[in-house]
């Protein structure tokens, strides 16, 4: 079985600003997928280094989508926790709005997150546990703070502004996106890649102002123009605080549209790690505005986000389809998945 996803014009309008998303998260649905991966993406001549590192994380992560995500927190090589949660992302006049619904396990069942994208990329976010009934602001010094137990930040699921970054391209590079050129075999004898052009665009940015990490490097996959791997590092150490890293061989889809299934996260060079898996993405043409609010982290708090965007979507096209609530069309058309 393949799926065949056709984008008609482009269906999602976003602010031309720097910025990026980690995750978050997520990517369609509930079958058993084969795509066809991209015949290749190249950059614009003109494009910076800034827009370079935007489009990766957008072709990844920013575009109208539901998806379960997995986190395997690992300790020494043992698992030592999962995390599941359900994870919806639109654009709403450009700035993404996120909402999150904890399914396992089961003492986390309930809780929820909001995030709201505000001005220059910073995301409002708030914080729900049903013993309390009343969603809780984190702040921005909370953010860098671990999510729920894995190497994961609350940082690293919202969407961060480059504007405030000073980007510059670094060396190309033939080898792996870690810069490891060097592979072995099964019987152990190890040998050399060999490429006749580079397969990554490497880049590198330093925080304006100062922040818990003093720079990032950003490797891109030039064939797919993903983001590969994004190493965060503390000011005068030379090895990165945090990695994580896309299993390119996991990703499906084609052109600005791709789904990343498998993706790690390693802290302490390597001791700890967090294994992000995305089973189910369903893509969307477009997610009704009301998904988005802080009466949906308290209502329902346990109900299927699936069904819940599907259901309010419905209900705000036949507001509009009435006349009810009319809004200005946007450049954006539609999606047709089909599966063959």
């Amino acid at each position: 079985m393949s799926l065949h996803v056709s984008l008609h014009v482009k269906w999602w309008e976003r602010k031309p600003r720097p910025r990026c998303a980690l995750l978050s998260a997520v990517f369609a649905a509930v079958f058993s997928l084969v795509l066809v991966r991209p015949a290749g993406v190249s950059a614009a001549p003109d494009e910076t280094p800034a827009a370079r590192i935007e489009a990766a994380f957008d072709r990844l992560f920013d575009y109208p989508s539901v998806r379960t995500v997995e986190l395997r927190i690992k300790r020494g090589g043992r698992t030592a926790g999962r995390r599941e949660f359900d994870f919806a992302r639109q654009l709403v006049d450009g700035r993404a709005h996120t909402i999150m619904r904890f399914t396992g396990p089961s003492y986390l069942r309930g809780n929820g997150i909001l995030m709201i994208e505000g001005a220059r990329g910073v995301s409002h976010t708030w914080f729900y546990q049903p013993e309390i009934d009343a969603p809780r602001r984190i702040s921005t010094y909370q953010k860098e703070d671990a999510f729920f137990g894995s190497d994961l930040s609350y940082a690293d699921l919202e969407t961060r502004s480059w504007i405030d970054y000073e980007v510059t391209q670094l060396p190309a590079s033939v080898c792996g996106p870690g810069g490891a050129c060097e592979t072995t075999d099964d019987a152990g004898v190890a040998s050399t890649h060999a490429a006749s052009a580079p397969r990554f665009d490497r880049f590198e940015a330093r925080p304006l102002e100062g922040g818990i990490y003093a720079r990032h490097v950003i490797v891109i996959e030039r064939s797919t123009g993903a983001l590969a791997r994004l190493e965060s590092y503390r000011a005068g150490d030379p090895k990165p605080a945090k990695v994580l890293e896309v299993d390119l061989a996991s990703l499906e889809g084609a052109g600005e549209v791709l789904i990343p299934r498998k993706m790690t996260v390693t802290r302490r060079d390597g001791e700890w790690v967090t294994e992000v898996a995305f089973p189910r993405v369903e893509i969307k043409p477009e997610i009704a505005e009301s998904a988005f609010s802080a009466m949906r982290l308290r209502r329902g708090g346990t109900s299927d986000l699936f069904k819940l965007v599907d259901r309010l979507s419905a209900r705000a096209a036949k507001k509009r389809g009435a006349g009810v609530g009319r809004r200005p069309a946007k450049s954006g058309d539609r999606v047709e998945v089909s599966a063959r």
